[in-house]
């Protein structure tokens, strides 16, 4: 693997440490030549619309601008990393709170400071063979061609089993997609023969809830919670299980725990406040929406669907309060901020709220 060849961007809001990574980049084998800096995600995004990236080395924390979560994701929405190319996070903290929300979003690797030019040496080389190797399976994944993606599983396991967990988690998540959950039972267990992987753990669960064997896999993610209860893989699993058996608060109990041992998660602060709509709880519906907007400003999500998605949580509380005066100002406001031009493609969700808003201000006709 010639280092030399690759081009690798730094992003990091500190001179001391681009400089810092620069320089190691170098001494490993980078040429200075194609080494790019950046000193906040928005210049990332920037110079990532022009040049493709074979190594990324990122902080996670910006201070008040998006983070570097947010700015893989925006890559990835945007097709902007390569199937063979790395992502690579890096943090100051070392807690439980910092670490956990990395290992959520997956990224190829993630360093803690300090570290030193070998450490990184390591985890480049590591993740970039990984990378190379498994790049198919990547590419299937991004382009949701599941049943391709199985194709490949079972191509490259034969040849790299150095590789087995990842590639058995890839298939049981292609397979469970696929809504194939005898088969996919059948890949956790075979991974639980190796070894107690949690990701097997909680799909082999997740397996039995969708083939009906619902108090099978309660008492299973129960015995997994009561093992390791700070495992939010375990409370997200335990949620969907509670879903498939149709038991809405303890999936959203399940939720807001996983929420408080890992903050930022946007997917989930949906979920959470799609079910609370449905259990009519609707302060606490938009009180997950409006952690959904403010983890999500200034990304891809931040768009004009989620601004009438924010209305219509809005206007769900409104219904619910004696005095609705206050939020039905924030809706007004909220409209207000469409662009003009928006407009005309959206007369029938506007014509449907201002007969939501008259509804509620008791203005019938």
């Amino acid at each position: 693997m010639k280092l030399n060849k690759l081009n690798a961007l730094i992003v990091d809001d500190s001179s001391i440490v681009l400089s810092t990574i620069h320089n190691m980049l170098i001494h490993i084998g980078f040429s200075e030549r194609m080494i790019s800096i950046a000193k906040s995600p928005r210049i990332a995004m920037t110079i990532t619309s022009e040049t493709t990236f074979d190594v990324i080395i990122c902080d996670y924390n910006f201070g008040n601008t998006i983070n570097g979560k947010q700015l893989f994701e925006e890559l990835k929405q945007s097709n902007r990393l390569k199937d063979d190319g790395i992502f690579i996070l890096v943090t100051g903290e070392n807690s439980a709170l910092s670490i956990r929300p990395i290992l959520e979003l997956r990224p190829d690797n993630y360093l803690l400071k300090p570290f030193n030019r070998e450490t990184l040496k390591q985890r480049i080389t590591s993740s970039l063979k990984k990378k190379l190797v498994l790049q198919k399976i990547y590419k299937a994944e991004r382009e949701n061609d599941y049943k391709a993606g199985l194709e490949f599983c079972e191509e490259l396991l034969a040849f790299n089993p150095e590789y087995f967990a990842t590639i058995q988690q890839f298939r049981g998540s292609f397979l469970s997609k696929l809504k194939l959950y005898e088969e996919a039972k059948n890949v956790y267990e075979k991974a639980l023969d190796e070894s107690s992987f949690d990701w097997a753990q909680a799909g082999l669960a997740n397996s039995l809830a969708n083939l009906g064997q619902i108090n099978e896999a309660q008492q299973m993610i129960e015995s997994l919670i009561d093992s390791a209860p700070t495992s939010t893989l375990y409370r997200d699993q335990a949620a969907q299980v509670n879903l498939i058996s149709n038991k809405v608060p303890a999936a959203i109990a399940h939720f807001k725990l996983a929420s408080e041992l890992t903050a930022g998660n946007s997917e989930r602060e949906l979920a959470i406040a799609n079910l609370c709509i449905s259990v009519n709880d609707t302060k606490a519906a938009l009180a997950h929406y409006q952690n959904y907007v403010q983890i999500n400003r200034d990304t891809f999500r931040d768009n004009l669907y989620m601004k009438l998605n924010h209305i219509r949580f809005l206007l769900y509380c409104a219904s619910g309060e004696s005095n609705n005066k206050a939020t039905l100002d924030q809706v007004n406001y909220l409209i207000s901020k469409i662009p003009t031009d928006a407009r005309a493609g959206l007369q029938t969700d506007l014509a449907l709220i201002a007969a939501h808003i008259a509804m509620e201000s008791k203005q019938y006709q």
